[in-house]
């Protein structure tokens, strides 16, 4: 993660893998705080699991956020051995 990466935080993934890709400032949070970390840092992106989006997207509304999905990734937490997605969601500029 370099200097111009914006700040990242993670609801619902919580795997050392994670903060080990995108560097140590990765913030691993519940889903209400994911959407107050977003509300306090617009510039950062929030990875978010399916398991957790309705959380995450009630308390953005209650922040008086919309984040926007800037993409989407569906695979296997090997470590869970469950399937997953993971959203990454962003304020528009």
């Amino acid at each position: 993660a370099g200097p111009e990466t914006p700040p990242l935080a993670s609801a619902g993934y919580h795997e050392p893998s994670l903060v080990f890709l995108a560097g140590t400032k990765t913030a691993l949070l519940s889903a209400e705080d994911a959407a107050r970390y977003l509300a306090e840092r617009p510039a950062a992106l929030v990875a978010v699991t399916a398991r957790e989006a309705a959380r995450f997207q009630a308390a953005a509304a209650d922040l008086g956020i919309a984040p926007e999905a800037r993409g989407r990734l569906a695979g296997v937490n090997y470590n869970k051995g469950r399937r997953d997605e993971i959203t990454l969601y962003g304020l528009a500029p």
